[in-house]
């Protein structure tokens, strides 16, 4: 997805095609961070607990980006454990 976002935005020449490579992956990150942001509102709207997982969001997200954390080989994996953990949270600090 990221990579026809990116060709899209080099077609139109709003974007230097030098920095493809980059700008792909940019967009790749930016589209990943807003899918895990939504499905956690997603999943606290759905279980009730948005206050929950709007604090968890808030803290875990500085935390996450000062210590670093677990990295998979594909993307879908990390929102996969990031949605479980995220549930898991919840049910525990409840």
């Amino acid at each position: 997805m990221s990579e026809a976002l990116t060709f899209q935005l080099v077609k139109n020449k709003i974007l230097n095609i030098e920095a493809y490579e980059v700008w792909a992956y940019s967009i790749e990150i930016i589209l990943l961070n807003g899918s895990i942001l939504l499905g956690c509102l997603l999943i606290s709207f759905m279980l009730g607990e948005m206050t929950h997982m709007l604090s968890f969001v808030l803290f875990f997200t500085p935390l996450r980006m000062l210590v670093g954390g677990y990295h998979c080989r594909k993307s879908v994996l990390f929102l996969h454990t990031f949605g479980i953990w995220s549930i898991y949270a919840v049910y525990t600090i409840v």
